[in-house]
């Protein structure tokens, strides 16, 4: 009997000894909150992936994401949890060690006890054991996409940001300029008032032109503040980093824009993320409906023993079948047959989406390049005006008056297609996305 003691302690010894230590990984909301205060764009990780330190291009502020985006680390660790559930899913079942012990009190053995254990072994083998894996497998491509879609995500976030501190810094030098010639427009209506040429009530309408350029100058400057704080968001700093980060100036492009083409169409319809992930869950859903179909059939359990009777040693095998529900399952497989239809609408109704997404995004382009080529038709005439306003002026044909007014009118239309260039810009983005492409830095209108 001490010998048989032996063995059992013996077997749970070697089947504890290779286990893993648990170790704690407490979080401190405040530790976790002066870490988030504590990334800079001036950190190693950042500084590796650009060249000019004073200057970021969008394509190296995408980049640069990559080091403190929270969105972006939570992709990456469902991506690695992804990859472990592979692992696991490949692993065989955990077996069950069933120890046994019985005394009889008048055994006319020369022992009354009866110890021995068995083994239960799960047969893993089939459907249930491919529809495993495959799960895992499939589990590890929606984490990919998921990957591929946050990226998409926070490039896209970038790339908005970015253009919108360039439209507000234009904005803004445009703004100063007008303020600059309201200015101008009161210091000479105050010089006919002196001259007796002009009464009080003309100082009206400069000095309103005035503290409108100037609450309109404030309110770039606070859009720009606002995109500085997105961007910084995007790229998981501190408002504070962004504050004074300076964009690299684009490169002159080509003025054409996206054209409506088929085969890129169809590439978009074929090999969006979201339209992946989407054939990704009802792939899911396929298997997860094969395995309710192989649970009609029992799931055989192998179970070999060892056991010591009284001084005699037997070695039992059983073999045991869990046997399917009453009803063959055949409730699971109707529920798994639903989600499977279910799966399969979801993905048409994300390709529709991505079709009506697509021919949006080329009506919006369009829409926007033709009112941006009107308003430089208008910028164009109002620059010829200025210029013979100009030329009256230095004639004496003209009085200073006339002068600023064509001044500030060409301003005023520089403004207006301002605005348009940036919703052009807008829309040429979203064509690009719309095709799966890379999120572009160029923009049609650029100076």
């Amino acid at each position: 009997m001490l010998i048989l003691k032996l063995k059992f302690g013996l077997s749970l010894l070697l089947l504890t000894s290779g286990c893993a230590h648990y170790q704690a990984q407490p979080i401190a909301l405040a530790d976790l909150s002066h870490a988030q205060n504590s990334h800079s764009l001036d950190s190693p990780c950042i500084k590796a992936l650009h060249t000019n330190a004073s200057e970021f291009s969008e394509l190296e502020l995408i980049a640069a994401a990559q080091c403190f985006n929270p969105e972006l680390a939570r992709a990456k660790a469902a991506t690695k949890l992804a990859l472990t559930n592979g692992e696991l899913a490949r692993q065989y079942p955990g077996l069950a060690l069933i120890l046994n012990a019985e005394y009889t009190q008048k055994a006319p053995e020369t022992s009354k006890w009866l110890a021995g254990f068995s083994l239960d072994l799960p047969l893993d083998f089939g459907t249930r054991k491919a529809v495993r894996v495959e799960t895992a497998a499939q589990a590890q491509v929606l984490a990919h996409l998921d990957n591929a879609l946050a990226q998409r995500a926070v490039a896209g976030k970038i790339g908005a940001s970015v253009d919108a501190i360039r439209s507000t810094l234009r904005e803004q030098a445009l703004l100063q300029t007008r303020a600059q010639q309201a200015q101008d427009w009161l210091k000479f209506v105050d010089q006919r008032i002196l001259e007796g040429q002009a009464t009080r009530p003309e100082q009206l309408k400069p000095q309103q032109e005035l503290l409108t350029t100037q609450a309109a100058l404030q309110n770039a400057r606070a859009a720009e503040r606002g995109a500085r704080s997105q961007l910084a968001q995007a790229l998981g700093v501190p408002l504070a980093q962004a504050l004074n980060l300076r964009l690299a100036p684009t490169a002159q492009i080509s003025r054409a824009l996206p054209k409506q083409d088929a085969a890129l169409r169809q590439a978009a319809l074929l090999a969006r993320p979201e339209l992946l992930r989407a054939l990704g869950q009802y792939q899911l859903a396929e298997a997860a409906l094969r395995l309710e179909y192989a649970k009609q059939y029992p799931e055989l359990r192998l179970s070999p023993g060892y056991i010591w009777e009284r001084g005699l040693v037997k070695l039992p095998l059983a073999l045991a079948a869990l046997l399917p529900p009453l009803d063959g399952n055949r409730s699971a497989i109707a529920v798994a047959t639903a989600a499977r239809s279910l799966a399969a609408r979801e993905l048409e109704l994300t390709q529709a989406n991505i079709s009506a997404e697509i021919d949006l995004a080329f009506a919006n382009q369009d829409a926007a390049r033709s009112v941006w080529r009107l308003g430089l038709q208008q910028l164009a005439l109002a620059n010829q005006e200025l210029s013979a306003a100009k030329a009256a002026f230095d004639a004496g044909e003209l009085d200073q008056l006339g002068r600023l007014s064509a001044e500030l009118h060409v301003n005023d239309l520089m403004l207006a297609v301002h605005v348009l260039e940036a919703q052009l810009q807008l829309s040429k983005r979203a064509v690009s996305l719309a095709l799966g492409a890379a999120p572009t830095t160029d923009s049609e209108g650029s100076h």
